[in-house]
């Protein structure tokens, strides 16, 4: 169970990893529990920082008691290598996950933060992709009150599959963290059922304003 307070704050986890396999076996949904990296291709880096933005995402996985999803990841020193965005995950049908993380800032600081928050970002979208099924996306879609997944019909703040992503990373994080600003319904309670029907963690929030 994770405890978050009001404003979407974890203070303290416990039992998570027995309510993710509780969770997914009753949602049908492979619960992956082993912490081992073995098999997943290297990534690929531009620069020192990169290199530490993978063993902080890596640390999340792990302490989160979920296995890191198998993807090919690639750091680049510009964005039109991602389409002229920060970062994309690609899939094709050979179940091949590719993940380039392109985002860049004239201030080293902020894109260093901008590159770890967007490698996070994508293997959101890797790891929901590789565990959570058909009925779950549905429902987390309809939670969310928004009409498609991952139409590129509307705009991205209105895509289920990016909302999946950010409560993700927020999950994972335990609540340290703040959704992107352009989508809706982020109170705690809300983050928080959205993360329990993707992850099978429950999260309780604490205080009056969850």
């Amino acid at each position: 169970m994770l405890i978050a307070d009001g404003a979407g704050m974890a203070t303290y986890t416990t039992l998570r990893t027995l309510t993710v396999a509780i969770r997914a076996l009753a949602l049908g949904a492979p619960a992956q529990m082993s912490n081992a990296t073995t098999d997943l291709p290297a990534p690929v880096f531009s620069n020192e920082h990169d290199a530490a933005a993978y063993t902080w995402m890596q640390d999340l996985f792990a302490a989160a008691g979920f296995e890191q999803p198998t993807a090919s990841i690639e750091f680049f020193d510009n964005e039109d290598a991602c389409g002229g965005v920060r970062g994309r995950t690609w899939f094709d049908n050979t179940e091949t996950t590719t993940i380039g993380v392109c985002a860049t800032h004239p201030n080293p600081e902020v894109e260093e933060q901008w590159r770890q928050r967007t490698l996070l970002h994508e293997m959101a979208h890797a790891w929901i992709d590789q565990n959570v099924g058909s009925e779950n996306l549905s429902a987390f879609t309809e939670l969310r009150g928004l009409e498609t997944w991952s139409s590129r019909d509307v705009k991205w703040e209105e895509r289920a599959t990016e909302h999946a992503a950010e409560i993700f990373m927020w999950g994972i994080q335990d609540g340290d963290y703040n959704p992107d600003f352009r989508i809706d319904g982020t109170s705690c309670s809300e983050l928080a059922a959205g993360y329990e029907l993707l992850s099978g963690v429950t999260v309780e929030c604490a205080g009056s304003a969850a």
